[in-house]
């Protein structure tokens, strides 16, 4: 269940990286404050903290700012400022899937080699893998 919620958070950090990286790829490090942040290959810099509420937060040197939160149905949802607002939930087979309001419809699976996978509806793809430096990052199918 640990491992679940770890590629479940990861998952929802890869929507928000998807989202304003554009799917060029990047990885995650941490700041001198021990703050989750998205180092994206297309120079994007982004920052996850925490509001006053608890929600999880994202907000990148693009503009870009979100807010994750939960639903009344207990689904994990994410709303950015540029007016998407997406929602998190898991399919009959038990895979973990997006959808949001601009008809994106995204898939999370693990493939052959155990990694964790997302494939959409858009055209985007790719897996998490972890570089030299045990840091987790996007590689974007090309």
């Amino acid at each position: 269940m640990k491992n679940l919620k770890i590629i479940f958070g990861v998952a929802m950090l890869f929507i928000a990286s998807q989202t304003f990286a554009q799917n060029s790829g990047g990885h995650y490090d941490t700041d001198a404050f021990g703050r989750k942040i998205w180092v994206g290959n297309d120079g994007t810099k982004g920052t996850y903290d925490t509001d006053a509420f608890g929600r999880k937060t994202y907000q990148d040197n693009n503009g870009t700012k979100a807010t994750y939160d939960t639903d009344a149905f207990g689904r994990k949802t994410y709303q950015d400022n540029n007016g998407t607002k997406g929602t998190y939930d898991t399919d009959a087979f038990g895979r973990k899937t997006y959808q949001d309001n601009n008809g994106t419809k995204g898939t999370y699976d693990t493939d052959a080699f155990g990694r964790q996978t997302y494939k959409d509806n858009k055209g985007n793809s790719g897996h998490w893998d972890t570089d030299a430096f045990g840091r987790k990052t996007w590689v974007p199918d090309r």
